[in-house]
């Protein structure tokens, strides 16, 4: 198939399905972009996308490796630092370790959405009577290395209990899985596309999180041909 147009219906269906069903946030952990080099033409065809909604669900991102310009930590030249400056108006934003806050408008309670870019150390939690998220790119796995000798990577049990965030989000890990550890729950939806044999069975998907109803996490696969 045609690899622009999947993706690009893929990332349509995901802000849609957000917009119909009055979700506030999308949550995006990093390599949004697959390279730094990505064609003007990528961004400006996305750029229009997100501003073409009349009520657009903004984007809370962190940075990812692919999405860096020789992987340093820096939006400067880069697709996604365009893409951003492009869609500020939707209320996208991308997160740093200070948390991003948000009030909820039912029951007024605080929840604080911190993000841990590729590279970057695991925030401090300011504030443990808020709700809180985090949203890091860095390489997550459900049980143990994904290959012999792979090093860098966390188990996704040990990094819920390390940092007592109510929920995270982890990018890095093309597989998708979800742990939960005492009623705290961490999600890893793996890749968008599959490009390769390796991913033959892998199906994108995305989770819907209800910040009202803690423990409510919905699975939904994203409609493929």
């Amino acid at each position: 198939d045609d690899l622009f147009e999947t993706q690009f219906n893929k990332m349509k269906y995901i802000l849609e399905y957000a917009i119909d069903n009055n979700m506030r946030y999308i949550l995006q952990p990093g390599d949004l972009f697959d390279k730094h080099n990505c064609p003007y033409e990528v961004t400006e065809r996305y750029i229009d996308l997100f501003n073409s909604f009349t009520t657009p669900v903004p984007i809370l991102c962190c940075l990812g490796q692919h999405d860096q310009r020789y992987h340093k930590q820096s939006t400067r030249n880069t697709p996604i630092g365009c893409l951003f400056a492009g869609i500020r108006q939707t209320g996208s934003k991308l997160l740093v370790s200070e948390p991003f806050e948000v009030v909820d408008p039912y029951t007024k309670s605080k929840i604080h959405i911190y993000g841990s870019s590729w590279g970057e150390e695991l925030p401090t939690i300011q504030d443990q009577s808020a709700f809180n998220i985090l949203v890091t790119h860095r390489m997550v796995t459900k049980d143990g290395p994904l290959w012999a000798g792979q090093i860098g990577n966390i188990e996704a049990k040990e990094l819920i209990r390390q940092t007592k965030f109510r929920l995270i989000v982890s990018g890095d890990n093309h597989q998708h899985f979800k742990e939960e550890h005492r009623m705290r729950y961490l999600v890893n939806c793996g890749s968008l596309m599959r490009t390769g044999l390796d991913q033959v069975d892998h199906e994108p998907c995305f989770y819907v999180y209800d910040t009202e109803e803690h423990g409510k996490i919905e699975h939904h696969k994203i409609p493929i041909e």
